[in-house]
């Protein structure tokens, strides 16, 4: 075989491979009064600051905060190597943890974020971020900017993205039912269960009992076989249900306050 044969993807005519730094630049512009504060997600994007629901540090004042546009790619610097980076869709203010880049005319932006979110690129964000620990690593301009990338011709990448986006649309309006057939299901909960809708043909009042009225509380100690293979089972939090722990040898089961079930073994 010829050493010099390139990889496949960089002879596919049009794509090239270059450095981040070539196609974004580093815009550190301070912020303007009465814009909107935006905040970089992990999973939603960019959102207004005001509708998080964790406890956040006091807005800072437009002249420390960084101005941001539409078509600005921002991304968080300690948080980039997991994925946290969105596009702006309006002018507004981010706080200068962040970093703000603005794309060129070889790159589109909603190109740009669903390769950021690749998980091939977000290895190379990691292997490109500085700290003493996981959770203090950072991705500064000046290292993402030497991060290279295999890039499409322009046209094909807003092919690409508008076809990515489509498919994110089709799975949020599929997550939107999926929840609001939970709410309608927890509303016929509430009312089945309560007795507050009856079925056809059940009249009468309901009656209150104890609970102790329809179970028993079974203790069914086991006699541990370290040699033995075991079938473990727990319950998860908050409705969670009962889910598979896998099948564990008797020495590899560290607490021995184990009870039988008819489902297998449950702590």
């Amino acid at each position: 075989m010829d050493g010099n044969v390139k990889d496949r993807n960089e002879r596919q005519p049009g794509i090239h491979i270059t450095k981040l730094g070539s196609l974004v630049t580093n815009r550190n512009v301070l912020g303007k009064s009465d814009l909107p504060v935006f905040s970089v997600t992990m999973n939603e994007g960019m959102v207004l600051r005001n509708t998080l629901e964790r406890k956040m540090a006091p807005d800072l004042p437009p002249e420390k905060s960084l101005f941001v546009e539409k078509g600005d790619i921002v991304y968080n610097m300690m948080r980039m190597w997991q994925g946290a980076v969105a596009v702006c869709k309006m002018q507004g203010v981010v706080s200068p943890a962040y970093v703000v880049c603005r794309p060129n005319s070889n790159i589109d932006s909603l190109y740009a974020y669903y390769l950021f979110k690749s998980s091939q690129m977000l290895h190379k964000f990691k292997t490109y971020s500085y700290g003493i620990t996981g959770d203090r690593l950072r991705l500064y301009y000046k290292d993402f900017a030497l991060v290279p990338v295999k890039v499409l011709p322009f046209l094909e990448q807003k092919i690409v993205s508008q076809i990515l986006s489509t498919w994110d649309r089709a799975i949020e309006g599929t997550r939107k039912l999926i929840d609001a057939k939970k709410r309608l299901k927890k509303a016929l909960m509430q009312q089945l269960l309560t007795g507050k809708s009856r079925l056809k043909g059940f009249v009468g009042r309901w009656k209150k009992i104890p609970l102790n009225s329809l179970f028993n509380q079974v203790s069914r100690p086991v006699e541990f076989d370290d040699s033995a293979d075991y079938n473990l089972i727990s319950v998860r939090r908050r409705s969670g249900g009962i889910f598979p722990r896998g099948i564990l040898r008797g020495t590899d089961i560290k607490t021995k306050n184990t009870m039988i079930t008819q489902l297998g073994w449950i702590q």
